[in-house]
């Protein structure tokens, strides 16, 4: 992709873990996630869902942050 365009790359397919965004994160501009997290809306009850949907995403970070000096170096 970066040989036919100068924009940032996201990559959003499949991913579900955060071990795959952290991976994906090395060389792409942006990690989509968009099913993992409407799983876990739709998991439990609607009251709990932001919650869980923050637990997930601060998962997803700490895998993505704990990835970057690998990735930099």
């Amino acid at each position: 992709m970066r040989q036919v365009t100068s924009l940032p790359v996201g990559v959003g397919f499949g991913i579900s873990q955060p071990e795959q965004a952290a991976w994906i994160a090395g060389f792409a501009d942006a990690v989509i996630i968009g099913s993992a997290i409407a799983r876990q809306v739709e998991d439990g009850g609607a009251d709990a869902a932001p919650a869980r949907v923050a637990g997930f995403l601060g998962t997803v970070r700490q895998a993505m942050r704990a990835a970057a000096p690998a990735r930099a170096g």
